[in-house]
């Protein structure tokens, strides 16, 4: 399963292989309260929901993709690390990324970042 992983500090995003995506994953990733949303149809990204809270910094490329295809606020933003991960398969479980989906955010993350 493919996911990506876009880190707040602005350093290189990184692309991962997980045998499956599963909540300590997630959380090992953006922390510990996990919050999804969608990207597009076939895209899900997960940040830490109390990240503002916390005060984990800006991900500035993270809240250009989110304002752009989720739909957040203009006035909004993105803190800490996200993970980006396929949809929900039929029984609800997130999927890796597909081929397309893959290309779309290379090229995204190329003209956003």
């Amino acid at each position: 399963m493919k996911t990506l992983i876009i880190p707040a500090d602005g350093s290189e995003v990184r692309w991962e292989d997980p045998e499956t995506i599963t909540l300590p994953y997630l959380q090992e990733k953006v922390g510990y309260v996990v919050q999804a949303i969608g990207v597009g149809n076939e895209i899900t990204m997960y940040l830490h929901e109390e990240g503002k809270a916390h005060g984990l910094p800006t991900n500035r490329l993270a809240t250009r993709l989110a304002k752009k295809y989720a739909g957040i606020s203009l006035t909004d933003y993105i803190v800490g690390d996200v993970l980006l991960c396929g949809g929900a398969d039929d029984e609800g479980w997130d999927t890796g990324l597909s081929s397309r989906a893959t290309a779309w955010l290379e090229m995204q993350v190329r003209d956003l970042g």
